[in-house]
């Protein structure tokens, strides 16, 4: 280990300990408090880093926030050396961490942040201290442990690359007709399938073909979960799927339903078709129980500013070709409105409902990926029919939505495994085009 530190900088140590109350230390360093050291190397901008640059790229842990909640520092530690000295055995035992290689460090991060132990940086200085064994950090070794460990632990809502990967190919089986469209679905289930209650009456507002709800409300009683979309040759596929209970073919805005009926409405990316959504919330809180909740997914107020292609134009100070472009967008994806949340909030406030949670997703990455393939697809076939017909009404009259080609889908779910693995592993962001708002009925 020696001979990958720089001995004689300053850096800092990341104490994780069991005493003390907001991330403060209950006791000095060096106390038998003290959980476990990591050191953090994280200088600042006028100093050089303490590692080399070899291991500092392979070994160091992840960042605390791409781990579901964390009581850590926000600064994120860079280095995977480990002190074990002063370990205190029973959290120790607790954490039962597994790895063998300085891996160790990141699922460390992890578990203290999963136990809600507390954590503190602690200055220190470096300096060799005349280790006798050769050195352990292996940093091509260590490296690949680590991506594997980060695939097989990390989480999103207990959301594993295996389940992620399970769900992204469900989907593309659904939606093989349109590629493109998996891409945006697959980065929505996952922000909405945990927000579903488990009990109680349903209303899947805009339900569609029913193929995407066969996903998502696959483990509820038909007799729990109603339908409803103005498109009757959709609410007609729908019915084949046989998962709804009840489908109707009517409008948002006048639901044949009577009052609190059902305990929890689903909207998953429809509001912004509706032109007209001040009578479609209306009509929501009215069908709603008190508690009930509301929850749907919107493309955010600066959508625009996310699409690639866009921001490309931008930079090139094309102006007018960006406008251009995003109106070309709105008009084939049939988007009219693009709310903030405070315009959200105040729109559902006046509705009797309240704002308790918000989820962003759909980040740059992803974003691109969905953006190419759908100007590669839908977006070309959209211009050969000269901006007359949406990619939807295209797919209808060619009669793709009445064949079975989920082998289709398989087909480009393999094709694209490379990328969805990349989605997933920068899955969280803060800057994102879309977000899930869940309100509940006063």
């Amino acid at each position: 280990m020696a001979r990958w530190i720089r001995p004689g900088l300053h850096a800092k140590v990341l104490s994780i300990h069991a005493g003390g109350a907001d991330g403060a230390l209950a006791q000095p360093p060096g106390k038998a408090s003290r959980l476990w050291l990591i050191t953090n190397h994280m200088m600042d901008d006028n100093q050089p880093c303490s590692l080399a640059t070899l291991p500092r790229a392979c070994c160091r842990p992840w960042r605390t926030r791409r781990w579901p909640s964390s009581t850590a520092p926000d600064r994120q530690a860079k280095a995977p050396w480990c002190n074990r000295r002063n370990c205190l055995g029973k959290v120790f035992d607790l954490m039962d961490l597994r790895p063998t290689g300085m891996e160790i460090a990141s699922e460390m991060i992890v578990k203290a942040a999963l136990l809600h132990l507390n954590a503190a940086e602690v200055p220190t200085t470096l300096s060799r201290n005349g280790w006798p064994l050769p050195p352990h950090l292996r940093p091509w070794r260590d490296g690949r442990r680590r991506f594997f460990m980060n695939c097989n632990f990390s989480s999103l809502n207990n959301m594993t690359i295996t389940k992620y990967l399970r769900l992204s190919h469900q989907v593309f089986r659904q939606q093989f007709f349109q590629p493109a469209t998996a891409l945006w679905k697959i980065p929505e289930l996952l922000v909405l399938i945990p927000n579903l209650k488990v009990g109680g009456r349903i209303l899947d507002l805009g339900c569609g073909d029913g193929r995407l709800g066969s996903i998502f409300l696959s483990n509820r009683k038909p007799s729990d979960l109603t339908g409803v979309d103005l498109d009757f040759d959709e609410v007609s596929m729908a019915a084949e799927q046989r998962i709804y209970g009840a489908l109707y073919c009517a409008s948002a805005s006048l639901l044949p339903e009577k009052n609190a009926v059902f305990n929890q409405v689903v909207s998953n990316c429809v509001l912004e078709h509706i032109p007209e959504i001040e009578q479609v919330i209306c009509e929501v809180s009215r069908v709603l129980k008190k508690g009930g909740e509301f929850i749907f997914t919107v493309p955010q107020k600066h959508f625009h500013a996310f699409l690639p292609l866009a921001k490309f134009l931008s930079f090139l100070h094309c102006q007018n070709w960006r406008t251009a472009y995003c109106l070309h967008i709105d008009k084939r994806l049939s988007h009219f409105n693009y709310l903030s949340i405070d315009e959200w909030n105040r729109m559902l406030t006046r509705h009797s409902l309240q704002i308790v949670q918000t989820n962003n997703y759909f980040n740059r990455i992803e974003m691109f990926g969905w953006e190419s393939l759908s100007n590669l697809t839908g977006g070309l076939a959209f211009l050969l029919t000269h901006k007359k017909s949406s990619p939807r009404t295209i797919q209808k009259k060619m009669g793709l939505l009445d064949v079975n080609l989920q082998w289709l889908g398989s087909i480009l779910f393999s094709l694209l495994i490379p990328w969805l693995i990349l989605c997933w592993l920068f899955r969280q962001s803060q800057q994102c085009g879309c977000f899930l708002v869940r309100a509940i009925k006063d």
